[in-house]
């Protein structure tokens, strides 16, 4: 086993992730049914996702970096790379451009802010050791820093090694003033970008107008040399004698300060406005790149990012292929035998491959969530506790004069192995011709994907009917939903509406699932306005009553369709306003569902 293999071993044992070492260069890949809502989570569409969904399958290094390197610190220069992708929050990246840009500033002169703070954190959670400082060091030697919020943050970067960096004492001041607020970000990362945002940016954008007004002075020097092709050129042919002798003057001046500043404003508001503010964008095209030169030392070597229109800075998102894993399996603790299938449904052709993909990562999000609710729901089971009682806590026998006296110990309910939850949902779906308006279909078959994926997940026992003027069941209780993804993929609306059909045929099929289980249901139906045949209103709603009692009830419409529904099944319909918001309300119908079933 050679360095970098062995590197490999020892960074996958640590951080649970697939780690390869190549000579091309840094990356990292995330489970490709993840890849669309980590985009839209760094692009801030989304401000939250599920941890697992966060963490990347697998990440890339360049081994050429490393190669005079001893063992020790190549482990801590990847491994902080490796901790910076695990914890950092993309959404704050993008969040925090957009309020600046609102603001009236560049967006890169907030990720210069949020990237060196990131890497302070990081270096913090290892106690600021030799390694880091010597990383940094070496950062700040290829940056050379010369602009006021840059050298801000380099001293602010410096202050926690506690070593010295010389800079204007006007800047310094900004950063022994601010030094208080990073300290309490660093002790409650969860507030830290409000923190940073709140108490530490008004002062640190002072010191961001004063780098662009710097700036625009060196832009005048270098006109006054040369003619660049630029409105500056124009500028400098408008100043008089003594003007153009203050900026000449400029030339020896090792720094610009606020009293040259002021003095260069002065001069400048001779000057039509349109010329200076075509100069200032100028200035701020050119800052950009200038920030850009910065960030790039601080940023997650992992990611690839682009400088996007106005100044935006956008991650690139990518999926973990066998080719960026040389054709090994995932050790990130997700590979396991429910993702090595694929999406565990081999019988799909390769159009209805992607098309299942695309529909199951947008309600991905939803899914886990909802997931993650609704097993805080069971508590927690114990298939080997014998007594009487059905419920009760785990006690430390070794400690009983502690643990009975305060009560403690872990509760449980006592759970034969092998018994199921004596519950089951049973779904009913319109696919009138009605269906095709709209995005009606696209979201109806959303909504069973979601709550198709959440209940197998969880085990619940859940059927799948459909019907127009007639009545169809898509999948029965036992029969596993894999089996059926194709069926809901190739549902297609036609002809009128049955109702009343449907809910008589839905009840008879329920009744023979509860007669051999014994288990209690839920029956949640959706349609997207009245009957067109069968029974009228008037009679489906007194039949619907009449089920209620044996059955609880819920129908979901649409908009003002939703009313006649209403009409039919009472207090126990939801109507959504808008159709996208339709997979929501099948999730938050189970969760209320199954809430109501754990308190009876």
């Amino acid at each position: 086993m050679n360095k970098f293999d062995q590197l490999d071993s020892i960074l996958e044992r640590e951080y649970d992730v697939e780690i390869k070492h190549s000579q091309e260069g840094w990356g990292c890949g995330y489970d490709p049914k993840y890849v669309s809502m980590v985009d839209m989570w760094a692009k801030g569409e989304i401000e939250d996702i599920p941890q697992i969904i966060r963490i990347p399958a697998g990440v890339v290094y360049n081994a050429s970096e490393f190669l005079r390197t001893s063992q020790e610190q190549a482990i801590s220069d990847i491994g902080h790379e490796i901790r910076y992708i695990l914890s950092t929050n993309l959404f704050n990246f993008r969040n925090g451009q957009r309020e600046v840009f609102r603001a009236g500033y560049d967006p890169t002169s907030f990720v210069c802010l949020y990237a060196v703070f990131e890497n302070i954190r990081l270096d913090k959670e290892v106690g600021f050791g030799a390694f880091e400082k010597k990383r940094f060091n070496e950062r700040l030697n290829r940056i050379k820093p010369k602009y006021p919020h840059h050298l801000y943050l380099a001293y602010m970067y410096k202050s926690f090694y506690q070593e010295q960096f010389d800079i204007p004492s006007d800047i310094k001041k900004h950063a022994n003033d601010t030094r208080h607020s990073f300290d309490e970000a660093l002790k409650d990362i969860p507030e830290a970008y409000n923190i940073l945002m709140e108490s530490i940016w008004p002062r640190y954008r002072q010191l961001v107008e004063l780098s662009q007004d710097i700036r625009l002075i060196e832009l005048i020097l270098k006109e006054l040399d040369k003619h660049s092709g630029r409105i500056t050129t124009d500028i400098v042919g408008k100043l008089n004698t003594e003007h153009v002798s203050f900026f000449e003057s400029l030339k020896k001046a090792n720094l610009i300060d606020k009293v040259i500043i002021d003095k260069s404003k002065a001069i400048l508001k001779q000057i039509p406005d349109w010329m200076v503010a075509y100069a200032r964008q100028i200035v701020r095209m050119e800052m950009i790149e200038q920030d850009a030169l910065f960030f790039r030392e601080f940023l997650p070597k992992v990611l690839e990012a682009e400088i996007e229109h106005r100044g935006f800075l956008s991650f690139i998102i990518k999926p973990w292929e066998e080719s960026m894993a040389s054709g090994s399996s995932s050790k990130s603790g997700r590979s396991d035998s429910k993702n090595n299938d694929g999406n565990g449904s081999s019988s799909l052709g390769k159009d209805q491959t992607k098309a299942y993909n695309e529909i199951r990562n947008s309600v991905i999000v939803v899914s886990e969530i909802l997931k993650r609710n609704i097993s805080k729901l069971f508590p927690t089971e114990d298939s080997l506790f014998e007594g009487k009682y059905h419920t009760g806590k785990h006690i430390n026998t070794n400690a009983l004069a502690t643990e009975i006296a305060s009560k403690s110990g872990r509760i449980f309910q006592r759970r034969i192995a092998g018994n199921e939850i004596p519950v089951f949902f049973s779904f009913l779906l319109d696919i009138s011709s009605s269906m095709r308006k709209e995005d009606k279909l696209i979201n109806a078959i959303k909504s069973l994907i979601l709550i198709s994926e959440v209940l197998s997940d969880l085990k619940l026992d859940f059927s799948i009917s459909l019907f127009n003027e007639e009545y169809f069941i898509l999948k029965d209780f036992k029969t596993p939903y894999k089996q059926i993804i194709a069926d809901i993929l190739n549902i297609s609306p036609q002809k009128s509406t049955n109702l009343g059909l449907a809910i008589e045929e839905e009840r008879r099929h329920i009744d023979d699932f509860q007669r051999k289980t014994h288990k209690r249901g839920v029956f949640v139906l959706f349609s997207d306005g009245e009957p067109t045949k069968g029974m009228k209103k008037e009679e489906l709603s007194s039949y619907v009553n009449l089920l209620k009692l044996e059955i609880p009830i819920v129908a979901i419409s649409v908009g003002k369709a939703g009313e006649s529904i209403r009409e039919i099944f009472g207090k126990n319909t939801l109507i959504v306003n808008s159709i996208n918001n339709l997979p929501m309300a099948f999730g938050r119908i189970i969760q209320q569902q199954l809430s109501k079933f754990m308190r009876r």
